[in-house]
């Protein structure tokens, strides 16, 4: 399951501190009469309770929708680069030889470069590099006949997308809305933590314990998911180059494979 570490991290926490915060209010606070407060009290839980879970709800959302857009940028990445590779095949020797060496290249070093910046919340400059040059490739050849400008044109639109996902991609990177938005999720948490104090008793029972706990819970794992779902490069479930690597021994094995003329 995704972002089970920061689930147990956050939820934990959560209830350690509502807990915390229970018996200070408990211990130091001056109990409030229920029985006069009890329809306003009734109201401002059912408004703020609403808010909060909405507000909630659409975050978590956001972050598990940004993460497998991620995912999807990624697979389409790679599978342009390999687009790439096949449709150079139909251009001349010279200049395929060259496309093919740098899809090589780009799948290396978004394995040994890419990747390890990212955690850092960095790109590879050798990565980007390797794109300027396969554009540069590409837009200045020149076909000799119509059969050339159909691949250099069916060449120029994959690296387009394959560069569109790579930009997606380090937009996603650099995304902080996360942290941004934490002031605001942790105010409203405490305050629905301390509405729900003032429903108990001086000395809380057993069952108001568990209650306070079930909602820190709650309240916790939904932060920690979001947390961890955006933060798709760097957490403990960050995506990997999975499909880069197995691109990578394709490319190789096709290196191997001659091609096939026309009749």
């Amino acid at each position: 399951m995704f972002g089970l570490t920061e689930i147990f991290t956050w939820g934990g926490s959560s209830v350690a501190l509502a807990l915390a915060g229970l018996y200070i209010v408990k211990r130091f606070v001056t109990a409030i009469d229920l029985r006069g407060n009890m329809d306003f009290l009734v109201a401002v839980v059912a408004i703020v309770g609403t808010l909060v879970s909405v507000v909630l709800g659409l975050l978590v959302s956001s972050s598990v929708d940004q993460y497998r857009q991620a995912c999807s940028t990624v697979d389409e990445e790679a599978t342009s680069i390999v687009d790439i590779y096949r449709l150079s095949r139909g251009l001349p020797s010279k200049t395929a030889v060259v496309m093919q060496k740098l899809c090589l290249d780009y799948c290396d070093k978004a394995i040994s470069e890419e990747w390890p910046a990212m955690r850092k919340h960095q790109i590879s400059d050798d990565l980007t590099a390797i794109g300027i040059k396969m554009n540069d490739v590409v837009v200045t050849f020149r076909p000799a006949n119509d059969g050339e400008s159909n691949v250099q044109s069916a060449v120029i639109s994959a690296l387009t997308e394959a560069i569109h996902c790579r930009r997606s991609r380090v937009v996603v990177l650099l995304s902080d809305w996360t942290l941004r938005m934490m002031p605001i999720l942790l105010m409203c948490s405490g305050i629905i933590l301390a509405i729900a104090y003032i429903y108990i008793d001086k000395k809380p029972t057993k069952e108001q314990i568990l209650l306070v706990s079930f909602v820190a819970i709650a309240l916790g794992s939904n932060i920690g998911l979001m947390v961890a779902m955006s933060r798709p490069f760097g957490g403990p479930d960050s995506i990997e180059p999975e499909l880069f690597e197995r691109n990578a021994k394709l490319l190789r094995e096709l290196n191997r494979v001659p091609v096939a003329n026309s009749p």
